[in-house]
């Protein structure tokens, strides 16, 4: 949600009718019809109202300039309207998302399919932008992963011809000249800063209809299309703000984080303030202030996270990787989509590479899986791959020399074997993580799956392919025997296990019809599309049941496959139930069941 903020000074409060000389609104720009064409509707560049300060202004320039607009700030007082939040607007469920909630950042999808509902998802957002007084809206900011904005320069419902909605925008071009402006967000409620940005660009974009449009913005327009561009990109006005204002807002900031409570998601990098104490010190005040708000949990752990993702010690910077959320650099997570509730999709993000899992894609895998795990809101999960291929296997560039082979003259073999245990340890912990959270996983296959994506699919729980799709257990062709899952699970997974062992022996390629044969996934698709929508709509029907019925049946299915007694099997069953059987989810099942309505289930 983009606006202008002003602060009112003691010259110009009468005039606008203000309470205090301090207090900052947000406003809303209307030009009333008497305003001069040649004059921007705003930003206002005056001492009084800190809208523009612009290097270099506007087309008049100087100090003829502000006078005239000074004198229009007196004539448009009445026009002026605070920035509010108005809870639920008639007519539409949406609500506009605040800072830290990690829909913010996560990633948007292209819209491909232009129909009815994207025009009608518009107009909602156009209700909620009026409603708050704003001029711009993005998908994100209301919960809608997509790659669609909104706005009116007017800010006016009345003058809706001037409504534009931008689908998958691109800028194309940039002017060299910026300008500097005081702006606002109605996801970071009570704070406002200044952001430069260009003063002219041109885009291409598609309408709500999929008509592809060029077009130039200037000045105001200029600033409200890049404001909400940035949101389309999981970019936050916060991360644009200039030094002096970015430690101007830390306080809201602090205060935004502790009222969302655990699971924010904080920028990778935030400004470090100089600080002349010591570590101990900083450990002291921080641990003071958390103890200061025992009585809410939540509140205390907002500020630990941010205060520990905030100080300039490093060594204490270190401990807040465990609580802040991480930026994957392999992985692309893509959550809260509006067409699938509770599903979240994992994409292997390294398409130039085709997917190859290099050193870093292990540890991010691992603490990927293990914080959706952790996510009640999370119900089922896709993981498929970017680009032309699922996954190409092992990245071989980018493993260690001394893993592969021996550790050369000089080295302790036993020193050698120990790190090397380390090493696979850790990639086999990354696809045990897949396998050990509460909630389904679904792998959706299509071009390639070769070496360690066997693996892989094999640590999902439901595995669907597109027929192009070719599979190879690899690793016998570089000499070693596949060491993450595939000799350990498939056996278990597939029926067929003379077929198996001539895959694993040979190390050919296969496709869908053997892999079918060998019982290697439930379903074959026509294409990578189909395969992804199947997916889809498999997690969205797992995602409306009882977490707690789907959960059970996961953990006994796989303590059944590691136990050889039907009977060790019943009996944890018999365990699990005891508990289970009490949940509130039955009875909101049997109900749906009689009334012949989906229930609703509380999060895990």
């Amino acid at each position: 949600m983009m606006a202008v903020v002003a602060t009112t000074a003691t010259t110009t409060l009468l005039l606008l009718g203000r309470a205090s000389a301090t207090t900052a609104s947000v406003l809303r720009p209307r030009r009333p019809s008497l305003l001069p064409a040649f004059l921007p509707p705003f930003p206002l560049t005056t001492t009084a109202i800190r809208g523009v300060r612009s290097r270099p202004g506007p087309a008049l320039g100087g100090s003829l300039a502000n006078s005239i607009r000074l004198a229009w700030v007196k004539v448009l007082g009445s026009a002026l309207a605070e920035e509010v939040d108005p809870g639920e607007v008639e007519g539409t469920d949406l609500r506009v998302l605040k800072y830290p909630d990690p829909r913010l950042r996560a990633s948007n999808a292209e819209i491909t399919d232009f129909g009815p509902e994207v025009a009608a998802l518009a107009k909602d957002m156009f209700k909620v932008m009026y409603a708050m007084n704003g001029v711009g809206l993005a998908a994100p900011q209301v919960g809608v992963n997509q790659r669609l904005m909104v706005f009116n320069p007017m800010g006016d419902k009345v003058k809706w011809l001037n409504e534009v909605v931008l689908c998958n925008p691109v800028i194309v071009e940039r002017s060299g000249k910026t300008e500097v402006a005081e702006e606002g967000c109605l996801s970071f409620p009570g704070m406002a800063g200044d952001v430069e940005r260009s003063l002219v660009i041109k885009v291409t974009f598609q309408n709500a209809k999929g008509k592809t449009v060029t077009k130039k913005f200037r000045d105001w327009e200029a600033r409200i299309f890049q404001h909400e561009y940035d949101h389309l990109d999981g970019v936050v006005y916060i991360d644009r703000l200039l030094p002096e204002s970015k430690e101007k807002v830390q306080p809201v900031l602090d205060k935004l984080v502790a009222d969302f409570g655990p699971g924010g998601a904080l920028p990778e990098q935030q400004p470090l303030r100089s600080c002349k104490t010591t570590p101990a010190s900083c450990l002291f005040f921080m641990l003071s202030r958390v103890l200061a708000l025992a009585r809410c949990p939540a509140a205390a752990t907002g500020f630990l996270t941010t205060r520990l993702a905030l100080c300039p010690h490093p060594i204490i910077r270190a401990a807040s990787s465990a609580t802040t959320a991480m930026r994957y650099e392999t992985l692309a997570i893509d959550k809260g989509k509006a067409d699938a509730p509770g599903v979240v999709f994992i994409k292997m993000n390294r398409p130039q590479k085709r997917n190859a899992m290099n050193s870093k894609f292990w540890g991010e895998c691992k603490a990927a899986f293990e914080a959706l795990g952790e996510d009640g809101d999370v119900r089922a999960i896709v993981l498929m791959g970017e680009g032309k291929v699922f996954t190409s296997g092992l990245d071989l560039s980018d493993i260690g020399i001394d893993l592969m082979g021996g550790g050369g003259d000089g080295v302790d073999v036993a020193r050698q074997a120990l790190k090397i245990k380390k090493h696979v340890t850790r990639m086999q912990d990354a696809f045990n993580a897949i396998e050990k959270i509460p909630q389904p996983v679904i792998a959706a296959i299509h071009g390639a799956c070769i070496g360690g994506g066997v693996d892989l699919i094999a640590a999902c729980d439901i595995r669907l392919a597109s027929a192009e799709t070719v599979f190879s257990i690899k690793e016998v062709d570089i000499g070693l025997a596949a060491d993450l899952g595939t000799l350990q699970r498939l056996p278990r997974i597939t029926g067929n296990e003379s077929l198996l062992r001539e895959l694993a022996f040979t190390g050919r390629n296969f496709n869908c019809t053997e892999g079918q044969l060998l019982g290697l996934f439930s379903r074959v698709l026509p294409s990578p599309t189909e395969t992804i929508a199947a997916a889809t709509a498999l997690a969205v029907e797992i995602a409306n049941k009882s977490p707690v019925a789907v959960t059970g049946t996961k953990v006994n299915l796989l303590y059944s496959r590691d136990h050889a007694s039907v009977q060790d099997g019943l009996n944890h069953m018999t365990t699990w139930n005891m508990s289970a059987l009490q949940s509130e989810d039955i009875g909101r099942a049997v109900q749906g069941a009689i009334t012949k309505e989906v229930p609703t289930y509380s999060k895990l």
